[in-house]
């Protein structure tokens, strides 16, 4: 998620391109994907105190369902109507090589009870970070 507080989330078309960016977005069918090339690039440069380039290795794959303020609508609908358990996740490439379960929104120091997640029914991508829903 990198250091910066205020999140904006690019939103890229079938080809690759930036379509859209919003700080406020609602997936569905998510596929939580870290690229583990890009993960060893960025362990390389900070272990060598060389610069890190903004290479994204590390996003959520699925269907976009709403952006910008009728997301946030649209996620309490959606989690209420089906009573979906709701996590926090979070990946930092120099604790885990997958995106993890959080307790909250803060990635903890050590990381080794957190449950691996890789696929999710919905996500919700929002400013203070993302919530995923499962049954």
């Amino acid at each position: 998620m990198g250091r910066s507080r205020k999140r904006i989330y690019s939103l890229r078309n079938s080809k690759k391109i930036v379509q859209y960016s919003n700080s406020s977005v609602l997936l569905a069918n998510v596929e939580l994907v870290v690229q583990e090339a890009g993960r060893n690039d960025t362990l390389v440069r900070t272990q060598e105190n060389r610069r890190v380039q903004k290479t994204v290795h590390a996003f959520l794959r699925g269907d976009l369902v709403r952006r910008g303020r009728n997301a946030k609508s649209e996620w309490n609908r959606i989690v209420k109507e089906a009573s979906f358990d709701v996590t926090p996740t979070g990946y930092d490439p120099h604790k885990t090589d997958a995106w993890l379960k959080l307790n909250n929104y803060q990635m903890p120091e050590n990381v080794e009870s957190l449950a691996v997640i890789r696929e999710s029914q919905y996500a919700f991508l929002n400013a203070d970070g993302i919530l995923v829903a499962n049954h």
